[in-house]
């Protein structure tokens, strides 16, 4: 799979489309050691069986991921997209990781 240099004009008109940009663009914000890196290839929503249980666990739903490489994997955190200071997308697959 390779990304192509950036998001095709069309994106930008869906909604799909717009979170994705939303989400490349918070991430090369909250980290910039990124250099503007695209979209990570695995997204995750973020929205987990926690809001049922109103527990805190870190992977509650134990999603397995077993692919390596660079710019992997992001963690959405769509529950907070609304709340500009509190939405932190994260590219930390550790706990995803399959045991």
């Amino acid at each position: 799979m390779e990304m192509g240099a950036a998001f095709p004009a069309p994106a930008f008109e869906h909604h799909i489309g717009k979170l994705l940009v939303a989400v490349e663009q918070q991430l090369n914000t909250l980290d910039i050691s990124r250099k503007n890196k695209r979209i990570p290839f695995i997204m995750y929503d973020g929205i987990s069986t926690n809001i049922l249980t109103k527990a805190a666990k870190v992977n509650p739903d134990s999603l397995c991921i077993q692919q390596t490489g660079d710019n992997i994997f992001v963690n959405a955190d769509f529950l907070n997209m609304k709340k500009p200071a509190q939405w932190k997308p994260g590219t930390d697959i550790a706990p995803y990781t399959c045991k």
